[in-house]
């Protein structure tokens, strides 16, 4: 309601006869648009678990304000100040219970780190992940093809010889034992009745 409407940030609500079977909602990001079936929400109309196009921004809006260039940070204490877990736990969140969701959005939040996804935001970031496998981790480029985060694609490959590298180097940066850690394995998330 209000400014937590979908519209206030940006993504327009439409309704669609067309949706498939057993949808009653469909979200393209690309078109920032949310296709729902009449009739599909119950009494308070709630439209839940959508991205921000623009978090910063939307973060303004709420505040008061709106967003202003500066060239260097104030001084004075922030006005909020929003914490969450480190990317090694949401690693660790995404991966046991195999997160579609999430390892999307990490796919995303990763490329982001190199500057601006700009209008075709899963292009640009294929290209910064398959980049970064080939220059930083060592992989071959024809040892992977990129097509969304999660894995759920047809179009995604990574062969064993990628995966072997890919655990050996990261078992060589800080942060490798607490990513071995974040892994399914036998009796935790999708492995939980594996060796049982």
């Amino acid at each position: 309601k209000g400014i937590f409407r979908p519209e206030a940030y940006g993504t327009k609500v439409a309704a669609s006869n067309r949706l498939p079977d057993g949808t009653n909602l469909l979200y393209d990001p690309f078109k920032r648009t949310v296709y729902f079936r009449p009739g599909a929400f119950g009494k308070d109309g709630r439209l839940d678990t959508l991205s921000l196009p623009n978090p910063d921004e939307a973060a303004a809006s709420l505040l008061g304000g709106r967003m202003t260039q500066v060239e260097d940070v104030p001084s004075r204490p922030a006005d909020l100040e929003i914490t969450g877990p480190r990317a090694i736990e949401i690693v660790g969140a995404c991966l046991p219970p195999s997160d579609n969701q999430l390892a999307e959005q990490l796919l995303l939040l990763g490329a982001r780190r190199e500057g601006e996804l700009g209008k075709d935001p899963y292009s640009l970031a294929q290209r910064r992940l398959t980049n970064f496998l080939t220059r930083i981790v060592g992989v071959a480029p024809e040892d992977l093809r990129v097509d969304d985060g999660s894995g759920l694609s047809r179009h995604n490959y990574v062969t064993t010889r990628l995966s072997a590298k890919l655990r050996r180097w990261q078992s060589q940066q800080p942060t490798g034992p607490a990513f071995r850690a974040a892994m399914a394995h036998a009796g935790k998330g999708t492995l939980a009745s594996r060796l049982k």
